[in-house]
């Protein structure tokens, strides 16, 4: 399945965190904290579609997720589909993974994949 992942650029830029006077501070994002949100939505919505997946049919024993976003070319200045991971899930693996404690990001290293992400999130 190709799946068209959402642009970091549709993240929201600013963070909320609640002071201890019970007020409200609205700062903007890092551009690490940003890269960080994008990869692990964009990796949990891999595992979201790979579930949905395998709930089709019990006979399903393999899926392959590829996820591509748009940017533009360096080559051509167009803009171009750019795929930025695959991931081959395995569904005897995927049924032992306890979902409520993962790290999306780190939990791809169970399965065999294709993904290049940067100790600054960058993918």
């Amino acid at each position: 399945m190709n799946l068209d992942l959402p642009e970091i650029e549709n993240f929201p830029m600013k963070k909320a965190n609640l002071l201890s006077s019970g007020k409200v501070s609205i700062k903007e994002k890092t551009e690490k904290e940003l890269k960080d949100d994008y990869a692990t939505s964009v990796c949990g919505l891999v595992f979201y579609f790979a579930g949905i997946f395998f709930n089709i049919s019990p006979t399903i024993k393999e899926i392959i997720i590829s996820g591509y976003t748009q940017r533009i070319s360096l080559k051509t200045g167009n803009i171009e589909d750019v795929y930025i991971l695959s991931v081959i899930f395995n569904r005897e693996l995927f049924g032992k993974i306890n979902y409520q404690n993962i790290n999306p990001i780190l939990a791809l290293e169970n399965f065999e994949h294709r993904i290049n992400i940067t100790s600054r999130f960058e993918m």
